[in-house]
């Protein structure tokens, strides 16, 4: 942690001396998991010595990953400071409907007993044995992933927090103590913040001034509450906080050092990786999720509690040497997909760049959500294709109605 701190803390000095956008500066903000990978592995590596071919191809692997998302980060960064007002009622449009789709996706969940903050113990025991549950769990954070830059692109544009900002950053915090997030709803703020640009400085501390006094309410509210359904004191809380941040890391480091012995069982790494399409072939996995695994073997825990399952991780804990070989190749096919897809031209780019970029995340840090939120969009784009026909054979039917005759008629140009 102090390493990667100085190192991180250097970086966005730097950045914020030397750039004129500051973009280095900006992407630590807006997404601090993308540069904390591959530095865990390149310190690991100087701190104690110890090199391995594996370890050294999955620090390489993360820095492709952080190297792709500095440039999706730039593209954001140019699409969100550049909406003129023509199309702001766009955005609005966007904050509008993303409002009402996060309460109609968060509140079946919290309704339920011993869901996040309300359960007696893992704060994700909810989601155990309901799909629904998990479905609606990603899916509304989807729709945080692409409201994020849209908040951003609104307040740009107006230099100011207008109501409907304030509600959807109002509701964001509930949903995040509710869920008992150590901080997510402060991450998320970050994030917004690091997308604003603004010409003149004293813009910057008039707009600050509303989510600089709205980040301390949030964070004395998750320190109060969450801590206390964790049992824990405030300055407990303050410094698990902190720590979290760099929990996305945990995985990680415990499948180097359980490595050997998770290796030497002849598990495969796809299987255990695609664990949902396994299960559907009628090849399940053999092991609990690596994350949850992991933690029973170092900590003895049971149940929902462990890290997120990082696809390097599953890298290094599992596979031959040719099952290893061909799934870095599937990641960094993967990872480049998504570049590609993030090219497509489109009037949605700021959504587009936005689910791109989390998907990128998703695929270093959680392989596993990874695959649930590909499930999810795969499915939009099918209801949308269907939207598309049903719409295209319903208008060729009021043409040919129209002409009288039940022969499509030709409208002039």
């Amino acid at each position: 942690m102090p390493y990667v701190s100085c190192i991180l803390a250097g970086v966005g000095i730097l950045s914020l001396t030397l750039q004129k956008r500051a973009i280095l500066a900006r992407s630590i903000l807006f997404s601090f998991q993308f540069w904390i990978a591959p530095l865990f592995y390149f310190t690991y590596m100087a701190i104690v010595q110890r090199t391995s071919t594996v370890a050294v191809i999955a620090g390489c692997l993360e820095l492709l990953f952080l190297a792709i998302y500095q440039v999706l980060f730039r593209r954001l960064f140019v699409a969100v400071t550049a909406i003129s007002p023509q199309r702001l009622s766009g955005m609005l449009t966007y904050l509008k409907v993303g409002t009402w789709i996060l309460v109609a996706l968060t509140v079946p969940l919290y309704l339920q007993s011993g869901a996040g903050i309300f359960s007696e113990g893992s704060r994700n025991e909810f989601l155990v044995g309901s799909r629904l549950n998990l479905y609606l769990d990603y899916a509304s954070g989807l729709v945080q992933v692409v409201m994020t830059p849209v908040v951003a692109a609104i307040i740009n544009a107006e230099r100011r927090w207008r109501g409907s900002v304030v509600l959807y950053l109002v509701l964001v915090s509930a949903a995040s103590v509710l869920s008992a997030s150590k901080g997510g709803a402060v991450l998320s703020l970050l994030a917004i913040i690091s997308l604003l640009k603004f010409e003149r400085a004293r813009d910057f501390l008039r707009v600050l001034l509303v989510p600089i006094c709205g980040a301390a309410v949030a964070l004395s509210v998750t320190v109060y509450f969450v801590g206390e359904f964790l049992s824990l004191e405030p300055s407990e809380m303050v410094s698990l906080m902190f720590s979290r941040l760099f929990l996305t890391n945990d995985c990680r480091a415990l499948a180097i050092d359980w490595s050997r012995y998770l290796g030497d069982n002849g598990t495969s790494v796809f299987r255990e990786s695609f664990r949902l399409y396994a299960g559907l072939l009628g090849n399940a996995p053999k092991l609990p999720p690596l994350g949850q695994l992991l933690y029973a073997l170092q900590h003895g825990t049971v149940g929902m509690v462990g890290a997120n399952t990082s696809s390097t991780a599953l890298l290094i804990a599992y596979g031959s040497d040719i099952g290893k070989s061909f799934f870095v190749l599937l990641l960094a096919g993967i990872s480049l997909g998504i570049w590609l897809l993030a090219d497509i031209p489109c009037r949605w780019d700021v959504p587009r760049l936005a689910i791109c970029i989390s998907l990128l995340s998703l695929l270093s840090q959680d392989f596993l959500a990874f695959q649930v939120c590909v499930n999810i969009l795969v499915l939009l784009f099918v209801a949308n294709l269907i939207k598309t026909m049903l719409a295209g054979i319903l208008r060729g039917s009021l043409l040919a109605k129209g002409n009288g005759t039940g022969t499509p008629m030709i409208l002039p140009r």
